[in-house]
């Protein structure tokens, strides 16, 4: 029990380890501990993208159109248009999922991610050329 105890568990959680439940088992349930290393690199790779995105900075490109902005702390691509846009690029823009955010000064956003990146340039495209 010392032993346990120099691994910083309370006596409490001892106690509760080391009771036998109703099929006489002790220590963890096997469903806490499945899975387990599967969730930590789940977990790292997470930590790393969100490290790479936070090291990165905001990218902006003008357009004829309008600006794309790349937000990284947002983790948003963010395009805007000096007037509101007619329906067919409104159309386009929602083909491409992106969704029009008043909060964000009024700009059509969307995800960022490699997807989003490439809706952005596709969505672009099909805008330049009407």
């Amino acid at each position: 029990m010392a032993a346990i105890e120099k691994m910083g568990y309370t006596s409490a959680q001892i106690l509760r380890l080391q009771t036998p439940d109703y099929a006489g088992r002790t220590g963890y349930p096997s469903f806490q501990l499945t899975n387990n290393n599967a969730n930590i690199r789940r977990i790292k790779k997470r930590i790393e993208e969100l490290e790479k995105i936070a090291l990165s900075a905001s990218q902006e490109i003008k357009k004829v159109f309008g600006e794309i902005t790349y937000l990284e702390a947002d983790n948003r691509v963010q395009l805007l248009f000096p007037d509101k846009p007619a329906d067919a690029i409104r159309k386009i823009l929602k083909d491409h999922s992106f969704r029009f955010s008043p909060s964000r000064n009024n700009a059509w956003v969307r995800h960022l991610n490699n997807a989003g990146r490439y809706a952005a340039e596709r969505a672009i495209k099909k805008i330049s050329e009407l």
